[in-house]
């Protein structure tokens, strides 16, 4: 008798856990026909390509069906494997929609194409097309210019302010004579609220330079008073302009003011 008990205890539980799958895989089943043919796999494609200015790629993309779509974006590359791929991501999903791609090289051919992530987990691209950038212009080192500040901290060098404006204009009757405003004024600002000021540079148009003395005063603020340039182991700060294209980068520089120093720091700056 106990044999037969011993017997009948294994196979009570084999059934009962025969069964426990069988409720699993029932449960399954129904939630996998709930979804099936839900969500099909997404269809995208590049309508169109364009070079709006030299470091710059547009591209205009499409999907058959955007609610199918969880993200879609392009992918850019200049090479036709897309080993090195920059990409840009919509911030919604539409049935059409432009991204662009910044800080490109001149006359050079680039390789985009779109992408959709489907709501079913699946990833589709659009066939690759080519665009090619346009040359950049000559620009004069008059004007205005967006200006990005970085400072050098425990991580190294990070950006330290939002973009912000600067200009450059000639003194009047000067064709070397410069007079800045607003450089450095996104970083300081960050210590005090500040009011830029006008100071000068010396312009050589044979190297495309500006050389701004040692201890000129770049900005007034609430808290601290003025402050003033240091260039870093040099008895002027110099600002490196591009004339093809309008880039500009100065060297590195320490800001100061009566209170003590703010950091070293260099800027990065492109004609509008």
């Amino acid at each position: 008798m106990k044999k037969i008990f011993m017997f009948v205890m294994p196979c009570l539980v084999a059934a009962l856990s025969l069964t426990s799958c069988n409720d699993t895989m029932d449960d399954k089943a129904v939630i996998d026909a709930q979804y099936e043919g839900r969500y099909s796999n997404a269809v995208v494609n590049v309508s169109s390509t364009n070079s709006p200015d030299f470091q710059t790629v547009e591209v205009t993309a499409a999907v058959a069906n955007a609610d199918a779509v969880a993200e879609q974006g392009i992918m850019l590359s200049s090479d036709a494997s897309f080993e090195t791929v920059t990409y840009a991501v919509n911030d919604t999903v539409e049935a059409n929609y432009t991204l662009y791609v910044t800080g490109l090289q001149e006359l050079t051919k680039y390789y985009v194409r779109a992408y959709a992530v489907g709501k079913n987990g699946v990833t589709v691209y659009s066939e690759t097309k080519e665009v090619t950038t346009v040359a950049a212009p000559m620009v004069s080192i008059e004007g205005t210019y967006t200006v990005v500040d970085y400072k050098n901290g425990d991580s190294g060098w990070e950006q330290f302010c939002n973009p912000y404006k600067m200009t450059i204009e000639f003194e009047e009757g000067s064709n070397d004579i410069v007079n800045i405003t607003g450089l450095a004024l996104g970083s300081i600002d960050r210590y005090s609220e500040t009011e830029p000021v006008t100071f000068q540079g010396l312009y050589d148009a044979e190297t495309n330079t500006i050389t701004i003395p040692n201890n000129s005063v770049v900005a007034n603020t609430a808290d601290y008073g003025q402050v003033w340039s240091v260039a870093y182991q040099a008895d002027a700060l110099v600002l490196n302009f591009n004339p093809k294209g309008g880039s500009m980068e100065s060297q590195i520089v320490r800001y100061a003011c009566a209170a003590g120093n703010l950091g070293y720091f260099y800027h990065e700056m492109q004609h509008d």
